[in-house]
């Protein structure tokens, strides 16, 4: 190898490594419904539904546990009931009516969830809330890291702008 050729080389290496590596995805169904679960929690025990938030929290961690299983070849039917369990749960959540836009946000991203189920039906209490809120699902694409990146990225971005509004402080 040449002065030349190594030079050319190095740089390659530096550029290589100074580039950031932005943009990977890597967030996993889990973590997408881990941060639903945490801010819908937050948003129970800001209210005063501490035993609606722990149920919150439960229930988001079977849904992640429902669907990695269902993924790995396993039925839906669990995961389609917690995730309807889970929308008629957040709609318990009694919240004043400038956060209403955070309950909404939160519907639509399990109905997206939902939505991503084969044979996924509504159940009667989800179906009253999806319709009282008249809530949209979210539209994620599917279970794959990058649909899941983005799905995230979109919700947080949606959170914050919320929060900036109608923040959860006392």
């Amino acid at each position: 190898m040449n002065r030349r050729s190594f030079l050319a080389t190095c740089t390659a290496a530096v550029a290589f490594l100074a580039y950031p590596l932005t943009g990977c995805d890597s967030t996993t169904v889990s973590e997408f419904v881990s941060l639903i679960g945490t801010d819908a929690a937050a948003l129970a025990t800001f209210f005063g539904a501490g035993s609606i938030a722990t149920q919150i929290t439960s229930l988001a961690s079977q849904i992640a546990v429902d669907i990695t299983n269902w993924q790995s070849g396993g039925a839906a039917a669990d995961a389609i009931q917690a995730i309807n369990d889970l929308i008629a749960l957040v709609n318990t959540i009694p919240v004043a009516t400038p956060y209403a836009p955070l309950i909404i946000l939160i519907l639509s991203a399990l109905s997206g969830l939902l939505a991503l189920l084969p044979s996924s039906a509504t159940t009667a209490n989800a179906r009253v809330a999806v319709e009282q809120r008249h809530v949209n699902p979210m539209p994620l694409g599917g279970f794959d890291k990058h649909h899941m990146t983005a799905a995230k990225n979109s919700f947080q971005s949606q959170w914050n702008s919320q929060l900036a509004i109608t923040p959860l402080t006392h």
